[in-house]
């Protein structure tokens, strides 16, 4: 986010930049033009003879025109005032853009070394997700193995309170066939001892 809102501003110092060559190139056409009509005025005051060298007319560096009536200094910026007022925009914005930049190359670091970490962070949580999963896999196989012997033992212990009621049920025909048997030698030994008497 923040390094869109640094590419959003060095767009617009660009652009403000292109705007403020603009305006130097107008005030340099301005200053062109203002010479170039004193020319005119200075030569229609003169129509004829040797005021035709008139068009000979030079300006100097400082913006100074001279010509057949003498010199006319410019009433605008001067050329050295304008490059030098060129030049401290130049360096201001230069300035402006390599702030920019090694903010920029920070903020790049800062985002790889994000970027690294999001992606350690990313490698960890596969490996916790595929841990977990590992983890219900066994203890839904657990459950399942808790569920088999729950119905093994209901089954197994379904069985034997079978198995005890058919051996109480046959333990209880034995106890009265014994009975029955012990009465019967009661019986049969009391019908001996009434014989021998």
């Amino acid at each position: 986010m923040k390094t869109h809102t640094l590419e959003q501003e060095n767009q617009k110092l660009r652009m403000e930049y292109e705007l403020v060559q603009m305006e130097n190139e107008s005030l340099k056409l301005e200053v062109s033009k203002y010479v170039s009509a004193s020319q005119k005025r200075r030569g229609d005051g003169h129509d004829s003879g040797d005021f035709n060298n008139f068009t000979e007319t030079s300006i100097d560096a400082e913006g100074k025109v001279t010509g057949l009536l003498g010199s006319l200094s410019v009433p605008f910026l001067l050329n050295h005032e304008i490059q030098s007022r060129e030049d401290r925009m130049k360096t201001y914005f230069r300035n402006m853009l390599s702030e920019l930049q090694v903010e920029k190359e920070e903020l790049k670091s800062k985002t790889e070394h994000y970027v690294k970490e999001c992606e350690m962070l990313r490698l960890r949580f596969e490996e916790l997700e595929r841990d977990k999963q590992a983890d219900a896999r066994a203890l839904d196989d657990k459950h399942n193995t808790i569920s088999r012997l729950e119905e093994e033992l209901h089954s197994t212990s379904h069985n034997y309170e079978e198995q005890m009621c058919v051996l109480t049920e046959h333990v209880a025909g034995l106890n009265e066939q014994l009975a029955r048997q012990h009465d019967q030698i009661d019986h049969l030994k009391h019908q001996l001892a009434t014989k021998r008497k």
